[in-house]
């Protein structure tokens, strides 16, 4: 999957290394739609690789948090290289990457590996019944809205916004 790095890892110590995951209602965004994120966490001291995740309109879950996951452990063994042997492994994202990032740490921990030392979620899509505050302000409806649409075509079908790590 193309990647982006943000940030460098330091002469001496560690920093944080942190996987982000861009937003886009799982039907769109890109790594430039991510990098203001991304770029704010490197700017805080971490080392970022922003990761272009397949979209939900060729591949709907769980393909994606698959792929994203295998991208975490590949990061968590070859850590010492961006950001220090001992450097903390994060996952982060916003809207849909919010959700993917949130799918991973409970993968993590319930493979109980890669460890993670946290998650950084930014207005993350957890809930799939569109039933949050912000999103009933939003007046977002169950056809036509961005944010439906995405979990539709994320989820397939559904009986997947049931599954833990949707």
């Amino acid at each position: 999957m193309p990647a982006r790095l943000y940030g460098a890892r330091p002469a001496r110590g560690n920093a944080p290394l942190v996987l982000h995951l861009h937003g886009g209602a799982f039907t769109g965004g890109t790594l430039e739609y991510g990098a203001y994120v991304a770029a704010l966490l490197a700017e805080a001291g971490a080392v970022v690789v922003s990761l272009d995740y397949p979209l939900a309109c060729e591949h709907p879950f769980p393909f994606a948090l698959t792929a994203a996951f295998g991208a975490l452990a590949s990061l968590y063994t070859g850590r010492a290289e961006f950001a220090g042997r001992n450097a903390p492994l994060y996952v982060a994202g916003e809207e849909s990457g919010g959700n993917l990032a949130a799918g991973l740490a409970m993968m993590a921990r319930d493979r109980q590996s890669p460890p993670l030392a946290g998650q950084i979620l930014v207005s993350p899509m957890l809930d799939p019944s569109l039933a949050t505050a912000s999103l009933r302000a939003a007046e977002a409806g169950t056809c036509g809205c961005k944010w439906a649409d995405g979990w539709q075509k994320y989820l397939g079908s559904p009986d997947k916004a049931a599954h833990p790590y949707a």
